[in-house]
């Protein structure tokens, strides 16, 4: 079903959202895998990064009322299905399953690695993960 929701969507010419994190953070994390199985299996769709600066500050603590703080949205190049091309999967697969995710998962986490260093290249500095890539998901708390 999930799968049969993004079809519909494409099919309707709508976008899709996508946080390859799995969740906000205040710094970037790494990447799940679940983009790149999308990325794999929907193959013509364009991924466009977009990097996040600012939102901790217009939501801070446990407030529920945004300040007046500036949010700086940066969209990048588009990444195409061409540059994936070090991923591709030649065989038709099944995405968000064990099989898939046993034979592929490399394939996987490469996309999202690379979606994650282009996402990271449109961060102000104190948005940048502390530790490379895989810093810890408890840096993933609510900050809103």
């Amino acid at each position: 079903e999930f799968i049969k929701v993004h079809e519909r969507t494409f099919q309707k010419g709508l976008d899709l959202l996508v946080y390859p994190e799995g969740t906000r953070s205040k710094t970037l994390l790494r990447g799940r895998p679940g983009i790149g199985q999308l990325a794999l299996y929907f193959r013509k769709y364009p991924i466009i990064p977009v990097g996040c600066n600012g939102s901790d500050k217009l939501y801070p603590g446990a407030s529920l009322w945004a300040k007046k703080e500036r949010v700086v949205y940066r969209f990048g190049t588009p990444i195409t299905w061409e540059e994936l091309k070090p991923f591709w999967i030649e065989e038709d697969f099944a995405p968000f399953t064990p099989e898939a995710e046993m034979k592929y998962m490399e394939r996987f986490q490469g996309v999202a690695d690379l979606v994650m260093a282009r996402i990271a290249q449109l961060l102000d500095p104190e948005y940048l993960p502390r530790t490379g890539l895989d810093a810890s998901p408890a840096d993933a708390g609510r900050f809103i």
